[in-house]
């Protein structure tokens, strides 16, 4: 199938348009080709407190020979320019120095969509001082850069402190390493903990990394998350919450075939649920929920879509995990609904108290949503939305019963000739 033809088969299948409110988004970076073919991580990185830290470096999931184990700290120095060229086109550039060792130079970037929320392209360079030296890149990556912030110069954003514990672990054909990271993110006056598990793939196959990652994620009380130390530091710096994001217009490969369009829609859909975790789990506004079920809606229309096509029983067990995901997200809506009348209307403003009450219940919801292991042992949210159903249920059946009791009733009262009458003519209509 060609690139035109799936556009034109989504296009009348799937509302795939990004929706009309007026959400903040992050522009696409600018890649070029030269950066866009160097290499790659993937991984995925996991929040705890410091009680589940303890569990992690202890867990049977997570141990290593004393060979593959090391301890280092880490100091690394963030730059950009005053205006935030890098990070408007999605890419970060960082100095590091772990212990001793000579500086590393690293330009980090977001890769294609279709690559998935936990992919980024990655660079480095050892480098001899602590300040950027963008001619150390190759011609055409320099050239790229240097276009980017032309003759603004890079400056000293924020650092990161960490004391970094790494294992590398053989999980079937693969090697991936794991990084226990504890310690501070200094930006200015403002200071940031960390406590996270990362996990990185090495070599081999991302399934066994995405596979180690949901038995940690069953075993251990953390939570999987996708912002990064240099998006939380830019946060911190400018004093900001995360944003609701919307959906990326559909960018389909030259050529297209079936096969490649299935991938592109399900990372479009994945990506546009997953980026709008922080904003859900970080912000007040509830905004975020309703990206959520937008992305799960276009999730279902295009396993249901593509399902015509290739028949396939992993698309349903996919859609209808979809379909329990935006059920139970359906109490917490119903919070942020009211918190927006509050906060639009001043007539029906509700007071502080309430609004709080009303963002602590709608967390709580999405903690029992959000977290694996609770929705695997809980399933709260779901009860509660059925216990809701069988209420409305049982008040329908006693209506139901209160208007034939009034019915019958009438019927006695009624006069013997007007009986008589509705009898005949429900005997001969």
């Amino acid at each position: 199938m060609q690139n035109g033809n799936v556009a034109c088969v989504l296009a009348e299948d799937i509302d795939m348009s990004p929706p009309v409110d007026p959400v903040p988004s992050t522009p696409a970076p600018t890649v070029n080709p030269a950066i866009d073919a160097a290499s790659s991580e993937v991984e995925l990185k996991f929040t705890t407190d410091a009680s589940g830290f303890a569990m992690a470096l202890a867990s049977q999931h997570l141990k290593a020979s004393e060979s593959d184990a090391r301890s280092r700290a880490l100091t690394s120095v963030y730059f950009d320019t005053l205006a935030g060229d890098l990070k408007r086109h999605g890419m970060v550039l960082r100095v590091r120095r772990a212990g001793r060792c000579a500086p590393v130079m690293t330009l980090k970037w977001k890769l294609a969509e279709a690559q998935g929320p936990f992919a980024r392209g990655e660079i480095e360079i050892p480098t001899r001082g602590l300040e950027p030296n963008l001619s150390l890149f190759d011609d055409t990556i320099a050239a790229k850069l240097k276009g980017l912030i032309e003759d603004r110069p890079l400056t000293a954003q924020f650092e990161t402190r960490i004391k970094r514990r790494t294992r590398l672990l053989h999980v079937g054909a693969s090697q991936i390493e794991v990084a226990f990271d504890d310690g501070v993110i200094v930006a200015g006056e403002r200071s940031w903990p960390v406590t996270e598990i990362e996990l990185e793939l090495k070599s081999g196959e991302a399934r066994d990394l995405y596979e180690l990652g949901g038995r940690l994620a069953e075993a251990l009380p953390v939570k999987l998350d996708v912002i990064s130390k240099s998006d939380r530091a830019f946060a911190l710096a400018s004093n900001e919450t995360p944003a609701s994001v919307k959906t990326s217009p559909l960018r389909f490969p030259p050529n297209a075939m079936l096969d490649d369009a299935v991938a592109v829609v399900l990372a479009s859909t994945l990506n546009h649920f997953v980026l709008n975790w922080a904003a859900l789990r970080e912000g007040d506004h509830p905004e975020s929920i309703h990206q959520m079920r937008v992305a799960l809606r276009r999730l279902r229309a295009a396993l249901a879509m593509f399902k015509r096509a290739l028949p396939c029983a992993e698309f349903d067990v996919f859609r209808a995990e979809a379909k329990r995901i935006a059920t139970a997200l359906g109490p917490a809506r119903e919070c942020g609904h009211k918190l927006l009348v509050g906060i639009s209307d001043p007539v029906h403003r509700i007071g502080q108290a309430g609004a709080a009450g009303d963002r602590k219940r709608r967390r709580e919801r999405i903690e029992r949503v959000n977290d694996g292991d609770r929705q695997r042992r809980g399933g709260g949210v779901q009860r509660e939305c059925q216990g809701r159903r069988t209420g409305i249920a049982s008040r329908v059946r006693l209506a139901r019963r209160d208007r034939v009791r009034a019915v019958r009733q009438s019927r006695r009262r009624e006069h013997p000739i007007d009986r008589e009458k509705r009898l005949t003519v429900s005997r001969h209509p």
